[in-house]
Parts: C-alpha cells; sequence; structure tokens
C-alpha cells in the first residue's frame, strides 16, 4: 500500500469514527421521541420517515442518485446484484426500532456496549466469508489483537454500569442481536453502493425498504391493539432529527466500507460512539449519567485498538 493509499485510509477511519459518533446522538433523539409519544414503534417509524422525506428531496435535485437507482436495478436483472444484496434496509429497521424500545428501558451506555460488540465480533466473520464488495479478508494479527482489544475495551467501558436497576436481560439481547446485524447491512449497502455508483443511492435505498418495513409492522401493531397513534411533540424540533443522524451513518458506510472492510469501519465507528457519549454526559447529562473512569478506560482502548487495526503488516514497512 503506498503513502498516499494509507493516508486515505486514515481520512476514512476518521469519517467512521464521526458517524459513529452520529449514532450515538441517534440514539439519545430517538430514545427521548419514543417516551415523548409514548411508542418505540412510532417514534422508529418517525426516524426513518424523516430521513426517507430528506433523502427524496436531494435525490429529486441530484440526478445522480436517481441514475444510480437504475444502476441497481439493472444490476439486479443482470444477476451482477443479489437481492438479497438490497434488504440492508430492514436491518437498519430493526435496528432503530430496537434502539427506540431499548434505550428508556436501560439507557444509551448498555444498549451502546451490546451492539457495537456484537458488531465488532461479527464484522471479523463478515470480512472473513467475504460478505463485504472487498470479498475475503484474512483476519491477520493485527486485526484480530485490534478486535478483541475492542471487545475488552467495551466491556471495561460499562463494567461498573450492569449492576443498574436498569439492566434487563432482553433488552440486552435485542441489542445484541440488531448489532450484529450492523455487521451484514455494512457490507449489503457496500454492495449497492459500488453498483450505484453513488454513496446516496445506497442510502435512499436503505430508506424506502426500511420505512415500508416499519410502516407495515406499525399497522400490524395498530391493528392488534398493541400501540396507538400518539400526537407528536411540538415543543423540541432536535426529536426529528433522528433520521438525519442516521442517514449520515449509512453514506458514510456505503462510501468507505470499500477501503476499509467491515472490521475497520466497526471499530472507527465504536471510537465515536464512546467519544460521543462522553460529550454528551458532559454538554447535555441526563439523570443517572456518570462519566466513570471505566468509560475513560473503555474509550482510551479502543483508541488503541483503531491505531492496531490500522498500523502497516511489518512486511509492508520492511519493503518500503
Amino acid at each position: 500500500m503506498s503513502n498516499s493509499q494509507h493516508q486515505h485510509h486514515w481520512v476514512a477511519q476518521g469519517v467512521a469514527v464521526i458517524a459513529g459518533a452520529a449514532t450515538t446522538a441517534q440514539s439519545r433523539v430517538n430514545g427521548e421521541l419514543a417516551v415523548r409519544v409514548g411508542s418505540g414503534w412510532e417514534a422508529a417509524l418517525i426516524s426513518f420517515s424523516t430521513g426517507l422525506v430528506a433523502l427524496t428531496i436531494y435525490a429529486l435535485a441530484v440526478p445522480s442518485i436517481r441514475q444510480g437507482l437504475a444502476r441497481v436495478f439493472e444490476a439486479v436483472r443482470d444477476s451482477r446484484l443479489q437481492w438479497w444484496h438490497l434488504i440492508g434496509g430492514s436491518i437498519g429497521a430493526c435496528f432503530v426500532a430496537t434502539q427506540s424500545i431499548v434505550v428508556p428501558l436501560m439507557g444509551v451506555a448498555i444498549f451502546t456496549v451490546a451492539t457495537v460488540g456484537a458488531t465488532t465480533a461479527a464484522s471479523i466473520g463478515v470480512d472473513r466469508v467475504g460478505l463485504g464488495p472487498q470479498g475475503v479478508i484474512q483476519p491477520s494479527r493485527n486485526r484480530v489483537i485490534a478486535g478483541a482489544l475492542a471487545v475488552v475495551a467495551i466491556g471495561v467501558a460499562v463494567a461498573d454500569r450492569f449492576g443498574a436497576a436498569s439492566f434487563s436481560i432482553f433488552g440486552i439481547l435485542a441489542a445484541l442481536t440488531v448489532g450484529a446485524g450492523v455487521a451484514f447491512q455494512h457490507a449489503l449497502n457496500g454492495h449497492v453502493g459500488r453498483v450505484a455508483q453513488q454513496p446516496v443511492t445506497a442510502a435512499l435505498w436503505n430508506f424506502i425498504v426500511g420505512t415500508s418495513l416499519l410502516a407495515l409492522l406499525f399497522c400490524i401493531q395498530l391493528a392488534l391493539g398493541n400501540v396507538a397513534i400518539n400526537p407528536l411533540p411540538t415543543d423540541a424540533w432536535w426529536l426529528y432529527l433522528g433520521g438525519i443522524l442516521g442517514l449520515s451513518f449509512i453514506i458514510a458506510a456505503a462510501r468507505i466500507i470499500h477501503l476499509l472492510g467491515s472490521l475497520r469501519f466497526a471499530l472507527g465507528s465504536v471510537t465515536g460512539q464512546l467519544v460521543g457519549a462522553v460529550l454528551f454526559d458532559v454538554f447535555a447529562p441526563t439523570a443517572g449519567t456518570d462519566i466513570s473512569a471505566n468509560l475513560i478506560a473503555g474509550l482510551c482502548l479502543t483508541g488503541v485498538a483503531v491505531v492496531i487495526a490500522n498500523l502497516k503488516p511489518a512486511a509492508a514497512r520492511t519493503a518500503k
């Protein structure tokens, strides 16, 4: 890898960190919206719908996005893209629905540790079997060490919070499931983004699929009497930014996963989530938040993991 390519990888890693911080903000926003409207399903549908509306307006003004959709459909007809490459949005919808339901129950920190831990572990498998657009990526020693260190770092970051009254087995299992799904979503979005030659096209397709699934599930829940349509809050405009924050993460994944691979993108986003959690606790604290020594230690360990994952192999340094 040339020095220029290596620099591009570091830039891409920085984008992954920012995207991760956006998901932390999304968790706070969607969790609060769910409390305000009294339904995690309604909050998730609102979040995805706002993202879809914003993307649709943008797509109407940018011809390359619509051209990207045409390329995707053509690739499906030519079997260059399989139908299952198109379901990444359903995984995102399940993640947002779980986020909206679980975060009010046990808080952002524990939800974050469960999801990012599962994503990190699953990402190694995704790369190993070649589900992403890069094909099979053999786990190097650095990447295995980085992945293991990231898992340890996540555990350290919230080790002092698992005994809290808000701890929920259901919440943990749900978060682990959707967290593992995120690794697959990254890989699927990468395929769509590469074929479309336009990352926003991949994001638009994700929001179309995700919003459709959430609308269907919400209607089913409504028919069963499990949820009700509640009035929307009008006193806090930021409650409706969840879709935009999620949109930024999806675009970043579709744009740079072919440069980083699933594991490195996951590590970068983990760092962003932990940094974002600290910033939220400092500047917008909620009841029960605590910037503990565990959280700071976990943040530092995760940063080290990201550095290790991006180190040039010894052979490459010798050949230079």
